[in-house]
């Protein structure tokens, strides 16, 4: 099981016990189904009225939910572990669920001696079974325990990751315009690098640039996988990583190995002008390492400069955000941020390593409609999306007529008329979206200068 990926089946059915008002139950309730349900901004603006009057095991509950939205490992461990020594049958038959989430904290943090007791605990619970799990659940979670307890001791002998930072900024130039991408040095060696918060893994390459700086897979010492189920990849480490004011060492690294569409069939009905620029979008990936999500947590701050087109990661305190709210949050591994759309919230996605502008889910739209117009144009240009994982062509889409986005108090100027789609977004996201996808051109236009500020979920255009 994914580390801190949580079910959205049946999660969690939490018993309220010591509320005596009815309306204030409904109102407890409708505050656990929104942390469930991944409702950051929701759930927040609701908790500001309960505060003072919910029970202290919906509160704690509320903190630990709170905590890992704005990924505080460390203290989401704290509130749930004090959840289980004051509340034990808080979470009813869902309590082996919140079990195997505190076991994957243990293995994130390496806690061997944590994660030796809680693996025991969840023996024992399964062997007194009290709520009744059906024999194949209880079959199941038993691999699961074990499948856990053999992670923690992979994870115990990895070479641990640490990060070196220089005490001075450093300006790194951005390579072009369509990609946050630039130079950095993978165990001394020169290639470049796209920065893609939408990718859950530290870090994604090419075979061949895995030879290029030397790096070699083990496969029979560290576990195989794949990239969204399609492409298979092998597991390895990356000794020193070396970006601006920053060097990083002991990166897991997945390499994947073809170097060309491999998905691309030709019975799909595209022309040959079309796979080409399928093809050159993937080459894109292939010549570059993607550096994801959780490596990117690890460096915390990027300021990006779009007008000089460049980047450094600051160290200054002039750049704390930490007195504002948070305006991101992550969900299932996965980030969110908040815009505007003609004046409706609007919870996207935020992919740094997507082509988009802004993709608009047709739940959405017909949610909204009345406030969407839809442009009346009859000749649409064809839709491609290409990722590492997969191909969509000739995707339908509607465009909306004129549309006002808004970050914060700033509106963002859209490029042109087609930036902005209509469409299914799961036909091309496998993950939870929200309302729709932004894309790194959306987030560039954002301002002149943007800071991302993942230490503390922050989002601010500098000017």
């Amino acid at each position: 099981m994914k580390h801190w990926e949580i079910s959205l089946f049946g999660y969690i059915i939490l018993i309220i016990n010591s509320i005596s008002m009815l309306g204030q139950e409904n109102k407890s309730l409708e505050l656990v189904k929104l942390l469930n349900d991944g409702e950051f901004y929701k759930s927040r603006q609701l908790y500001s009225l309960l505060c003072d009057t919910i029970s202290p095991d919906i509160d704690l509950y509320y903190k630990f939910r709170m905590a890992t939205f704005i990924n505080k490992k460390d203290s989401a461990q704290i509130y749930l572990e004090k959840i289980f020594s004051e509340y034990p049958d808080l979470f009813g038959d869902e309590t082996i669920n919140m079990y195997g989430v505190l076991f994957d904290t243990y293995i994130y943090f390496r806690n061997m001696e944590r994660g030796l007791f809680i693996y025991e605990h969840i023996k024992q619970h399964l062997k007194q079974n009290p709520y009744k799990i059906p024999q194949d659940e209880l079959l199941e979670w038993s691999d699961d325990n074990e499948y856990r307890l053999s992670q923690l001791k992979s994870a115990i002998k990895q070479p641990p990751i640490r990060i070196k930072r220089k005490k001075t900024d450093e300006t790194i130039r951005l390579i072009n315009k369509l990609k946050l991408q630039v130079w950095a040095h993978f165990n001394n060696s020169p290639c470049r690098i796209i920065f893609d918060t939408g990718l859950q893994s530290f870090c994604v390459m090419s075979k061949s640039m895995a030879e290029h700086i030397g790096v070699k897979c083990d496969t029979s010492g560290i576990s195989s996988g794949n990239i969204n189920e399609h492409i298979p990849i092998n597991k390895a480490i990356v000794d020193s990583i070396e970006i601006g004011n920053v060097t990083l060492y002991n990166i897991p690294v997945e390499v994947y190995e073809p170097d060309t569409l491999p998905y691309l069939s030709d019975s799909l009905s595209v022309d040959s002008e079309t796979k080409e620029s399928m093809n050159y979008s993937y080459s894109g990936f292939v010549t570059s390492i993607i550096v994801g999500l959780p490596l990117m947590q690890w460096i915390g701050k990027f300021l990006i400069d779009n007008e000089n087109m460049e980047l450094n990661f600051p160290v200054s305190d002039k750049y704390k955000s930490c007195s504002k709210e948070p305006n991101l949050f992550v969900y299932n591994e996965n980030l969110y941020t908040h815009l505007k759309l003609n004046e409706k919230d609007f919870i996207g996605y935020l992919d740094t390593g997507a082509d988009e502008f802004i993709a608009i889910d047709t739940v959405f739209y017909e949610k909204h409609k009345e406030d969407i117009k839809i442009d009346a144009i009859t000749a649409i240009m064809p839709f491609n999306y290409v990722t590492l994982s997969h191909v969509r062509n000739n995707i339908s889409y509607m465009i909306p007529n004129s549309p006002i986005l808004r970050f914060e108090d700033r509106v963002i100027r859209i490029l042109t008329k087609r930036s902005v789609k209509i469409y299914p977004v799961s036909s091309i996201v496998s993950i939870k979206f929200f309302d729709g996808l932004i894309g790194y051109h959306c987030f560039r236009r954002l301002g002149k200068r943007v800071l991302l500020d993942l230490d503390n979920m922050r989002l601010d255009v500098q000017e």
